[in-house]
């Protein structure tokens, strides 16, 4: 009845874009005398997030909402006297209102470069970080209200610029082949010990410069390898290689290390060793065999000297006779 009887046209109004326009034909005077229910959220309250996720779609919602209204309309109220009605509503109110400072061209340009855009082109103004443009967001970290980090494309870039660097600098092969098995890219290292031309191997077979079996194993199990020792006779290495399958990225990503050299001293040490039981066995058996001559001499010694005494024993028999 209050609105009825008043000068106010009611209007209820939601989601935060059709209440920008609202109240931008208010400031433009295009619309008054208007009593608006302002919603944030699609619907009002009831389509906000503080509705339960299992709860059913908002249309449902609405004609409950009204059935469980009207049936409060039937209800009998108390009537309150004219004292009763009597209630103080004023309530003061203080400017809260928040005045941006002023911030230079030169310290709005100093934030922005920070993420990067060292150009107009490069101010994307995508709203990952929740404001309208990259200019907003650098004048919001001017004023303390957000870190110059808060930027998805930048942060990506970041995260592409360390895979980048890990890519063209490991001391690992590094290979990356699809799903056919087919070469997308190799990093320098890779390129350096199999003696061949980035360009030249991409979209070649992974079969033209290394066995496949192992990442034909990996692609039919779904499970990465984690590690196996790889002779390449062809390259003259010996590699530890390990595969991981990436399925989101349809790409299995294979690296391989060098072990080359740890593989030719570990060979040179059992050498070292298997020669050194060698000798000692020559060793021995030249021992036992030395033995085995001086047991000889001293039993033909034995024997003799055994042969003399019986002799001496006989003649001093015969002349005791």
């Amino acid at each position: 009845n209050i609105v009825e009887n008043s000068k106010f046209a009611p209007a209820t109004i939601s989601s935060i874009d059709n209440l920008k326009k609202a109240f931008d034909a208010l400031s433009n005077k295009e619309i008054t005398n208007v009593l608006i229910e302002a919603n944030s959220c699609e619907g009002g309250c009831i389509g906000g997030p503080a509705v339960p996720k299992k709860s059913r779609n908002i249309y449902v919602r609405k004609i409950r909402a009204r059935n469980k209204i009207q049936n409060l309309k039937e209800k009998e109220y108390k009537n309150y006297s004219l004292e009763e009605k009597n209630l103080n509503n004023i309530r003061n109110f203080r400017n809260k209102q928040y005045i941006h400072p002023k911030f230079t061209e030169e310290e709005i340009r100093n934030v922005l470069e920070q993420t990067g855009k060292h150009k107009k082109s490069d101010e994307l103004n995508c709203g990952a970080c929740g404001y309208d443009s990259c200019r907003d967001k650098a004048i919001s970290v001017l004023e303390g209200l957000s870190h110059s980090q808060m930027c998805m494309p930048y942060m990506r870039s970041e995260a592409e610029k360390i895979s980048n660097i890990y890519f063209e600098y490991s001391p690992s092969i590094i290979l990356i082949v699809d799903l056919d098995l087919n070469i997308l890219d190799l990093n320098p290292v890779g390129a350096k010990a199999f003696n061949i031309d980035v360009a030249f191997v991409k979209n070649k077979p992974l079969s033209s410069i290394i066995p496949d079996n192992d990442f034909r194993h990996v692609l039919r199990t779904e499970e990465n390898m984690e590690g196996r020792k790889l002779n390449l006779e062809k390259y003259g290495l010996t590699v530890y290689e390990r595969i991981i399958y990436l399925p989101k990225n349809k790409i299995l990503f294979g690296i391989l290390n060098d072990i080359t050299d740890d593989e030719f001293k570990k060979e040179q040490i059992t050498n070292f060793k298997m020669n050194t039981l060698e000798t000692a066995d020559k060793v021995i058996e030249k021992q036992m065999r030395v033995a085995q001559e001086i047991a000889g001499l001293l039993g033909e010694t034995t024997a003799e000297t055994k042969s003399a005494l019986l002799k001496l024993k006989k003649v001093v028999l015969e002349e005791n006779e």
